[in-house]
């Protein structure tokens, strides 16, 4: 099985976290599935585009983000930039998610408590896709579905822009 393959590794991925819901103190497959999601693996996924998903009580740190991942030539999508008005909002979300490859998820205290934010993650996941958490406000996260650990932006923005660039190997990240 070709490792570079993005449609092979995303049913790697798939195969894995199945496996993973059945057996989850099975470290064995754990260690599968993380091995999934190297830094390759995901800057091969974000190709496809990078989906933020977040709570609106969290909008404007998404647009920040938004704006960075654009200037660092990140294809992102983000609702309130990428519908039009008088474009259906339920179709175009689940068109852009179908399209895209990495999901960052940007948690806080009200992302942990909205269900579809969290039902549309695991959605990702179980496309065999990539999410990628992101801390913007501390919160209690451990009963999420996460493979990868959260990257923390709550005490400093542009070191939490820095990691996240380097993950997806942005090469001018320093210059973001």
């Amino acid at each position: 099985m070709s490792q570079s393959n993005p449609i092979t590794i995303s049913k790697r991925r798939l195969m894995l976290y199945k496996a993973i819901q059945e057996f989850p103190d099975n470290q064995r497959i754990r260690n599968a599935l993380i091995n999934t999601y190297n830094s390759k693996q995901i800057q091969i996924s974000a190709i496809n585009g990078v989906f933020i998903n977040y709570n609106r009580s969290d909008e404007l740190f998404a647009l920040e983000l938004d704006t960075h991942l654009r200037k660092a030539r990140i294809n992102v999508w983000m609702d309130q930039i990428d519908i039009h008005p008088d474009e259906d909002w339920d179709y175009a979300i689940s068109n852009a998610t179908n399209r895209s490859g990495v999901m960052i998820l940007v948690l806080s205290p009200n992302a942990i408590e909205d269900t579809a934010l969290q039902q549309e993650a695991v959605k990702f996941l179980e496309s065999g896709k990539v999410v990628i958490p992101i801390i913007h406000q501390p919160c209690e996260y451990a009963s999420l579905e996460l493979i990868l650990p959260p990257i923390d932006f709550s005490d400093d923005f542009d070191k939490g822009l820095q990691f996240l660039l380097k993950g997806l190997k942005v090469e001018s990240a320093v210059n973001v």
